[in-house]
């Protein structure tokens, strides 16, 4: 179970005893009445003494459960914010987890919240040194402890003291939720007495702003199925950090002279909403102009697209950073260094090749892609057959494209790997696709796009696209076309229902609306499904205007 201090305890014993002296007392008092003034009562006393007995008990258990209820009332449980010793019996295995994620450098009066958490630890060895117990002491961001004695000895205090004194906060941020679910069978705890303390500044952004984020619920629950778990708070109550915990788009390559676009990550470990703000950008040491960082609210993530153009080809450096951050300014700033080249290397996935090249279902999109007018610049488009096999790595590429692939399972391992790591994979259907192969491994609830797809529709009259969400970073660029998009014409596309936090950025005209575009973020990266073809079988768009 997981201890929690309850303050009503403390005085519930003298609370709960305080009628029953009250009692006592008043039988005292009666016992020493003179017996002159009470004789007239003796008789009465006799009768009725039973009676009297039974009614004073029922009034001593009604004044003693009224205590406990205003106990009940008043006192509710808390987890105590002072720093106590780390218990454990004689024998008992003792496991110490160290939150040393960034948000722990924060300091007060010249003390960070990570050397609070280290003070617990080490007062904890030195009182256990000696009595039979054993101890393993980890950093969250360590799977294998750096320190484990069993039994812990007297001469192993100094040698905790010189590894604790080693460490410091890592810039990273804390998951709880995997981090305690692994920590019951890294830490062996099999023993007959196991005793958990997480040492942690219990970030809202953590562990959750008004409840327990569900991630963090689970992992305390795994772990007190090996024993008893206590977490002990050494972060500091006014301290609130609003910063930068990454930079998404930075890690690929992007395409020189021209523009480009990163995503800053936002988060709110404060109590309190952040408002509105500023993001500064410096290219190459170069400042750009400054853009509106949104508000976030407390414990939660926004992300902000920011645009800027490179000139050369090569390695380039980024700064982001916020303006007017918090007290804790090592999480208001990031860097990232990119590489910008001449063409964007990206994979085409052929899955049904025609007789002849224009017959492929890649045949359109490797043209618009890399036109033969531009030979040497913009995008170098790789084609791939499906039938060939699964390509393993595909972290080389910009982008990821499936053309009327039957089915994706064999390349289900490197398209989540891929995506997770901020890859964009773009998936376009048609009449090779196996929606049932599809839907058992990307589409499900928990794929990397979540939609449900419920068959091809063949309209009775051709459909247009309508309900453009311009807004998103995929259509943003194509706001002024909208009379184009218009003008394409669709014979034939998958009806798809979209599932989660799927959003849909075109919609078919029609009394269903039915979605044409979809899209959805996993890990740091990008999928976006088309649910009409790449090629003219279904659709006019790769012959119109806005196709070329």
């Amino acid at each position: 179970m997981v201890e929690f201090v309850h303050p009503g305890f403390l005085w519930a014993l003298p609370a709960v005893a305080l009628p029953v002296v009250i009692h006592l007392l008043n039988r005292r008092r009666y016992r020493r009445t003179p017996w002159a003034a009470m004789m007239h009562l003796v008789g009465a006393e006799r009768r009725s003494r039973r009676r009297i007995q039974w009614q004073n008990l029922l009034v001593l258990l009604l004044r003693c459960g009224a205590v406990l209820l205003l106990i009940l009332l008043f006192a509710q449980p808390y987890l105590s914010r002072s720093l106590p010793g780390l218990g454990g019996a004689a024998g008992a295995d003792v496991v110490v987890l160290l939150d040393d994620s960034a948000s722990m450098a924060q300091t007060q009066d010249e003390v960070s919240a990570f050397d609070r958490a280290g003070g617990v630890a080490l007062a904890a060895v030195e009182r256990l040194a000696g009595r039979g117990a054993s101890v393993a002491a980890y950093v969250a961001s360590e799977e294998e402890p750096f320190f484990a004695a069993s039994p812990l000895r007297a001469e192993d205090v100094p040698r905790f003291r010189e590894r604790l004194a080693r460490l410091r906060p890592a810039a990273w941020a804390l998951q709880p939720g995997t981090r305690l679910a692994s920590l019951g069978v890294s830490a062996d705890a099999g023993a007959h007495d196991v005793r958990f303390y997480v040492l942690t500044d219990l970030r809202a952004a953590d562990w959750g702003a008004n409840e327990l984020d569900p991630d963090a619920r689970r992992g305390l629950e795994a772990l007190q199925d090996h024993g008893t778990v206590r977490l002990v708070d050494v972060g500091f109550e006014s301290a609130g950090s609003a910063g930068i915990v990454e930079v998404l788009g930075g890690d690929r390559p992007i395409y020189a002279r021209a523009s480009s676009v990163v995503r800053p990550v936002m988060q709110n470990d404060a109590r309190e909403a952040r408002g509105a703000g500023t993001m500064d950008m410096r290219l190459d040491g170069r400042s750009l102009p400054p853009a509106a960082a949104p508000a976030v609210p407390a414990g939660a993530r926004r992300e902000l697209p920011l645009e800027f153009f490179v000139a050369e080809p090569g390695y380039h450096g980024l700064a982001v950073s916020l303006r007017a951050g918090d007290s804790f300014a090592p999480d208001d700033s990031r860097f990232v260094a990119f590489e910008a080249v001449e063409r964007l290397p990206v994979l085409l996935v052929e899955g049904d090749p025609g007789r002849v090249p224009s017959e492929d279902a890649t045949f359109y999109l490797r043209t618009a892609l890399q036109p033969a007018r531009a030979p040497l610049g913009g995008i170098r488009a790789e084609v791939h057959r499906a039938s060939s096999g699964a390509r393993e790595d595909l972290d080389g590429y910009a982008a990821v494209f499936f053309c009327n692939v039957r089915s994706p399972a064999a390349w289900l391992d490197a398209i989540e790997r891929y995506v997770e790591r901020g890859g964009r994979l773009v998936v376009f259907l048609g009449d090779h696709v196996d929606g049932d192969a599809w839907q058992a491994t990307l589409f499900d609830e928990a794929g990397i796009l979540p939609c449900r797809l419920e068959g091809p529709v063949r309209p009775g009259e051709g459909r247009h696209l309508t309900e453009l969400d311009f807004a998103h970073p995929l259509l943003r660029p194509f706001a002024d076309w909208e009379t184009l998009f218009a003008m394409a014409g669709f014979a034939e596309f998958y009806k798809v229902r979209p599932l989660g936090e799927t959003r849909v950025l075109a919609r078919f005209d029609g009394p269903d609306s039915s979605p044409a575009m979809l899209a959805a973020r996993h890990g740091d990266g990008l999928a976006v499904l088309f649910t009409t073809s790449a090629d003219d079988d279904w659709t006019d768009w790769p012959r119109s205007d806005v196709g070329r």
